[in-house]
């Protein structure tokens, strides 16, 4: 992997997250947005190797975190952390073609990683940041929108981010 156009492209997605652009599209009395952190963090989980995928799911964590508007650093590290860990066990890259599977993937991905970074937060400070309403209603928003922005990403990631794989060998005839 090329590790300097990943990390602009996480820029570019950390700056669009921490920006007023997701406030365009939120709705609702709680102001919810998709997190595209999340879906982010499932596309490189999914399409890296597992060494990669890891270091990248804990690298988008830690970007997720600092561009929350939350006070606590590394609930959102620990979480994204492990729920790649966990994907890049389990991906089968066949299935997520399609994408009513990517969005159940982001769904699930994001409630069980919302749910470990809202216990840590609370362990920490005694309070909770969302209530389950806005954690449900943040991820489904997020696995709706999440096939759209993983096209975007299927684009550029080819072009921006995979070396070919380095223990490949030519047979010799």
């Amino acid at each position: 992997m090329r590790w300097l156009p990943f990390i602009v492209v996480l820029l570019v997605f950390m700056l669009v997250a921490s920006s007023g652009l997701l406030d365009f599209i939120s709705f609702g009395d709680y102001n919810i947005k998709p997190s595209l952190m999340l879906v982010v963090m499932v596309f490189f989980a999914i399409n890296c190797e597992t060494a990669e995928a890891i270091a990248c799911s804990f690298a988008i964590g830690l970007a997720a975190d600092i561009s929350s508007s939350a006070m606590v650093m590394g609930p959102h590290t620990v979480s994204f952390g492990i729920i790649g860990t966990a994907i890049s066990f389990l991906r089968a890259p066949v299935i997520m073609k399609r994408l009513i599977y990517q969005a159940i993937c982001i769904f699930v991905s994001g409630i069980l990683a919302a749910t470990i970074a809202e216990a840590m937060i609370y362990n920490k400070s005694g309070f909770t940041l969302n209530s389950f309403t806005v954690i449900a209603m943040t991820t489904l928003y997020s696995a709706l929108i999440g096939p759209f922005v993983w096209m975007f990403l299927k684009a550029i990631f080819e072009m921006l981010v995979i070396d070919p794989p380095r223990n490949t060998r030519k047979k010799v005839h």
